[in-house]
């Protein structure tokens, strides 16, 4: 088994009529989703929502570009967030609700371990992630000690240029 992160795996569109599934597409993480829930109303354990979402394939947009694949950063309050979502079902309602229900959305599926271990690491300092924007279980996993790596931690001793 590697230790290093995997490629992004870039699926399809969500215009496509039968997008390509993702590894037991179709099955919401319920543990992951519960795990979400409980750290939410204050009884829930973080390191076990990271443990799970470490090992859940998620979405995230992509658009291609020269040479590659891109994703995209939303910006807020000074921190870029990249959204992810835990099914399709929840990525196109997202891209309905922000009024992008007819463009065609690329996206790929990716392990919640390699977003945070690699990925992240191309993306601009003081990158978090938002699990499943506008669904009632919204979470945010910001850029901070404990949950990304300590040199994209925005609470670290140092700051590096992005």
């Amino acid at each position: 088994m590697s230790s290093q992160p995997r490629a992004l795996t870039v699926v399809g569109d969500l215009s496509d009529p039968e997008p390509a599934p993702a590894p037991d597409d179709g099955d919401e993480p319920v543990a992951l989703l519960e795990a979400v829930r409980a750290v939410r109303a204050g009884d829930g354990d973080m390191d076990e929502l990271l443990a799970l979402f470490r090992d859940t394939e998620v979405y995230i947009e992509t658009s291609p570009v020269e040479g590659g694949t891109s994703v995209s950063t939303v910006s807020q309050d000074g921190l870029n967030w990249l959204p992810v979502y835990t099914t399709l079902e929840r990525m196109a309602a997202g891209m309905v609700a922000a009024g992008r229900g007819a463009e065609d959305v690329g996206y790929a599926h990716v392990l919640g371990a390699d977003l945070l271990d690699g990925i992240l690491h191309a993306l601009p300092y003081g990158t978090g992630l938002v699990l499943d924007p506008l669904a009632e279980h919204v979470f945010a996993l910001p850029p901070v000690s404990g949950i990304v790596a300590e040199p994209l931690a925005v609470d670290g001793q140092e700051q590096h240029a992005s």
